[in-house]
């Protein structure tokens, strides 16, 4: 994925996580970065501009960014597009529910600017190493190392449930 010619789009309600994403999107290097309200202007963007990447509120309105993701990848040239899910819900079954349905990651709000780089960067990294393997939609989910300490952090749990995931489906 060529980053400069990359489009990226932000869907969430709240401009100032808008402006948290779209500051670390510039940041990494992006320059196409498109911003969205609602799921339907999303849909709409996704398809206008040909975008490569979404990360998305879970809960934007009335339905959730599940429903964007599964309408998305409805269309055949966005079936492998990568979502990064952002949320202030820390409930196990929406993490799983993200996670079952191909979001490339989770991360809960509020968070900081070097959080959201360091769960972007191994997403486009992945993207990178997919686009010259198989174009499996599976293949863009970010799974982190177990690691060997028990944390508090809300962060380190979501990884934990990440690994619960991938050491099912293995």
């Amino acid at each position: 994925m060529n980053i400069k010619n990359s489009r990226v789009l932000i869907l969430d309600p709240d401009s100032g996580i808008r402006k948290i994403v779209k500051d670390v999107l510039f940041d990494i290097g992006f320059t196409h970065i498109e911003e969205s309200l609602s799921v339907i202007d999303a849909i709409k963007k996704t398809m206008k501009f040909d975008i490569n990447f979404i990360i998305t509120e879970w809960n934007p309105e009335s339905v959730t960014g599940l429903d964007l993701i599964n309408e998305i990848k409805l269309d055949e040239k966005y079936k492998r597009i990568p979502f990064l899910v952002i949320s202030s819900n820390a409930k196990k079954e929406s993490i799983l529910e993200a996670i079952q349905n191909n979001a490339s990651g989770y991360i809960l709000k509020p968070f900081s600017k070097s959080i959201l780089t360091k769960k972007i960067i191994p997403i486009l990294n992945k993207i990178k190493t997919v686009e010259n393997k198989a174009k499996d939609p599976e293949e863009f989910r970010v799974i982190p190392e177990i690691s060997n300490s028990i944390s508090n952090s809300p962060e380190e749990d979501i990884d934990d449930i990440l690994n619960m995931i991938s050491n099912q489906k293995n």
